[in-house]
């Protein structure tokens, strides 16, 4: 895919180098949701809906990865006064701030292997030039 010019396939190239290493985080990510929805599920799953049984409350810990934190967190302040909070911060903290400072991480250090491998070629816009003929316009071509 976008394979018809070097510099266009940056974004497929990155995505292909990064997917060992996004294998290895996705695991992990696993088991950390998995973690967390087992201590909101211990913590506070007999006195709450959406963390009564297990598969609940994996559902309800990925929502709160995506933000959804202020639906459950009264939920979880009732049922649990001191630990809840504690388990919630460290969830959004270990969770969602570091793990996707590691995902970005992940995507960075890919993205600096290509971009390297692709020192000297020619951008599409100095292609298209060179193709329609015109380097008398773009001076650094000539």
């Amino acid at each position: 895919m976008l394979t018809f010019h070097k510099r266009m396939s940056i974004v497929t190239d990155t995505l292909s180098r990064a997917s060992t290493h996004l294998d290895h985080f996705l695991f992990v990510f696993f088991l950390v949701i998995l973690a967390f929805a087992a201590l909101t599920w211990l913590l506070v799953g007999s006195s709450t809906k959406e963390f009564s049984t297990l598969v609940e409350a994996w559902g309800s810990v990925t929502r709160i990865s995506l933000g959804e934190s202020e639906n459950f967190y009264p939920q979880i302040l009732d049922a649990q006064p001191t630990v809840g909070p504690v388990a919630v911060v460290l969830y959004q903290v270990l969770g969602v701030v570091l793990l996707l400072n590691v995902v970005i991480a992940i995507f960075l250090e890919a993205y600096r292997g290509v971009v390297s491998g692709m020192r000297g070629e020619d951008t599409i816009f100095q292609s298209f030039i060179a193709f329609v003929g015109m380097s008398w316009w773009v001076p650094h071509l000539r």
